[in-house]
């Protein structure tokens, strides 16, 4: 990272505000900003609305907490680890498959169709979350909860049910390994940040994306593109985090309120999603879009064989002690009754 890059932009709101908590004797009020890259109505924007709303409320007012949705603290994505480590901004509810350069292991959670339903999903990123809490405590943070997104599937003008029509799409990818599965499979994806999809579809510069059902219902997609397939390639994650100085500076009571309230604000985004899930059937159906809840298996096993070497690239990065350790943690979880 350019350091004074991430230093400029820090001072363009920093200046004027207060991102540290006041924890002086004479404080009244402890004031912390959290970043949010999604907006309010969002599952992750609402979840970071309804912990900051239970902050306050646990902690009899003593600590308010501002969420700055949309991103609009302006910082990059690559920029809030190390905002949140040096304390800059307190809090940031950040898209984990955004920080894979930083933490390579949450690769496994976005390995096209190895966890694209809810239930693997969140038993994969069981089995790797006592690893991520140990990166992030040495960047000098806490993992406070985390918000699973919808699965991730394909928004497109046309239906989309083998190999030859995929490939003649000008199709848009989420993250690195939904590139590189899709250029396996013999496509021409490009990868794009999630702000310039919108202008990219009007254009024509793309004409299908692979998101989520909410996120293409919040974007209205549904006025461009009337098919939406249910690929399951992934359950994408928002992870909550703080700064731990900031946690640690907190009197035993008002740190327990923090730690109650991202509790009962991680049962409450999960019991949203799951609600969305069937709510988005509705909704886009609602809006004219014909949801395709399957792929022919052909179609499917040519897809899993295009992201089948990513496996091995995980391996080699994470080492293969570590990579056995969270595939049999990952093959636990899912006997679970989740």
């Amino acid at each position: 990272m350019h350091m004074n890059s991430f230093v400029s932009k820090v001072a363009s709101f920093a200046i004027g505000a207060l991102f540290a908590a006041s924890t002086t004797a004479i404080a009244q009020t402890i004031k912390w900003d959290m970043t949010e890259a999604f907006p309010p109505t969002s599952i992750s924007g609402i979840a970071a609305g309804d912990f900051a709303r239970l902050v306050k409320e646990k902690s009899g007012g003593k600590i308010e907490i501002t969420v700055h949705f949309s991103g609009s603290l302006g910082l990059g994505e690559r920029d809030i680890l190390t905002a949140v480590e040096q304390g800059v901004v307190p809090l940031s509810s950040t898209i984990l498959d955004k920080i894979l350069s930083t933490m390579p292991l949450a690769s496994v959670q976005f390995i096209p169709f190895m966890a694209g339903n809810l239930k693997d999903g969140r038993a994969i990123w069981a089995a790797q979350r006592p690893f991520a809490e140990a990166h992030l405590a040495k960047l000098n943070q806490v993992l406070l909860f985390e918000t699973f997104q919808t699965p991730v599937g394909m928004w497109s003008k046309k239906p989309v049910q083998d190999l030859a029509t995929l490939k003649t799409l000008k199709l848009r990818t989420n993250n690195p390994n939904t590139t590189k599965t899709f250029q396996n499979a013999g496509a021409s994806p490009t990868f794009m940040a999630w702000g310039d999809v919108p202008p990219a579809l009007s254009t024509g510069v793309i004409d299908s994306v692979i998101t989520t059902c909410e996120s293409g219902l919040s974007a209205r997609f549904y006025e461009q593109m009337k098919n939406y397939t249910r690929l399951d390639l992934e359950i994408g994650v928002f992870l909550i985090h703080i700064h731990k100085p900031t946690l640690d500076k907190l009197s035993p009571e008002l740190k327990r309120a923090v730690l109650d309230a991202s509790a009962e604000a991680s049962k409450r985004a999960l019991d949203r999603t799951i609600a969305r899930l069937d709510e988005n059937s509705k909704a886009m159906k609602a809006n004219g879009v014909t949801v395709w809840d399957n792929i022919p298996a052909e179609f499917r096993r040519q897809l899993q064989k295009a992201g089948s070497p990513l496996m091995d690239d995980w391996k080699k990065k994470v080492g293969t002690d570590v990579a056995e350790k969270v595939l049999t943690s990952f093959e636990q979880e899912k006997k679970k009754a989740y």
